[in-house]
């Protein structure tokens, strides 16, 4: 991802916030990849609510692959990982309405950097750049798929940041960011639920972008008693 032209005066504290899930909406990208993947095998469709809460929980692959021969499910997963990352599934992408207010409120207090940990960094640009939402965004980055990696990546790049508050959809970038020693909450409108998110480490975790962006407004009350400082407002 490239890092925009931003100007104006960061603020005290770094807010790293995950691509998917906070800022753009993946349930859409999944339910395309997952039409595709069963068409090719043959296989109909479940119920939309039924295979999201499936992808959220982390469910076993029969309960959205019915009739599904046992030698099918494992390619079927590979090539269901393979779409989640394709242009056309993430032409689904959209974002909530109130993400922009959010991110314009955060930038009050705040340094904002996107991360990601998919592959296809230049579909999710696209939908960023489309919805005008990069400009919100001081950096950008991809980060390593490799687990370690991640961690390392995550613990130099903190040291530039500051203080640092990550906000993560996904339960990977959660325990990466907490193994590289981050402050970091999760927000459950991605493909992890609250419970996966506490599980993997998430401090508190926060229905939607909105929410934590009215929590940090108000004086980080609920952060502070996990043990956060809330930065101090710059007027940017």
């Amino acid at each position: 991802m490239k890092s925009p032209d931003i100007g104006g005066r960061p603020g005290t504290t770094t807010i790293v916030i995950e691509a998917d899930g906070v800022i753009l909406n993946v349930e859409p990208v999944y339910w395309s990849a997952y039409g595709a993947a069963a068409g090719e095998i043959g296989r109909p469709r479940t119920d939309p609510a039924v295979f999201w809460r499936a992808i959220r929980s982390a469910a076993k692959t029969g309960t959205y692959l019915a009739g599904a021969r046992t030698a099918q499910v494992r390619p079927f997963e590979q090539r269901l990982s393979e779409l989640v990352e394709s242009d056309d599934a993430w032409t689904a992408a959209t974002v909530a309405d109130q993400t922009n207010d959010a991110l314009r409120k955060m930038r009050v207090s705040a340094k904002l950097v996107l991360v990601s940990v998919g592959r296809n960094r230049q579909a999710r640009q696209k939908r960023l750049d489309a919805a005008g939402l990069s400009d919100h965004f001081f950096e950008m980055y991809g980060l390593p798929a490799e687990r370690s990696r991640r961690v390392e990546r995550l613990t130099a790049l903190s040291g530039e940041w500051g203080r640092v508050l990550v906000v993560a959809s996904t339960d990977e970038l959660v325990r990466s960011s907490d193994a590289a020693g981050l402050f970091t909450v999760g927000v459950s409108s991605g493909a992890c639920t609250t419970r996966r998110l506490e599980q993997a480490g998430a401090r508190a975790v926060f229905n939607d972008i909105a929410s934590l962006a009215d929590e940090l407004a108000s004086g980080g009350h609920m952060l502070m008693a996990h043990g956060w400082l809330p930065p101090a407002r710059t007027g940017a």
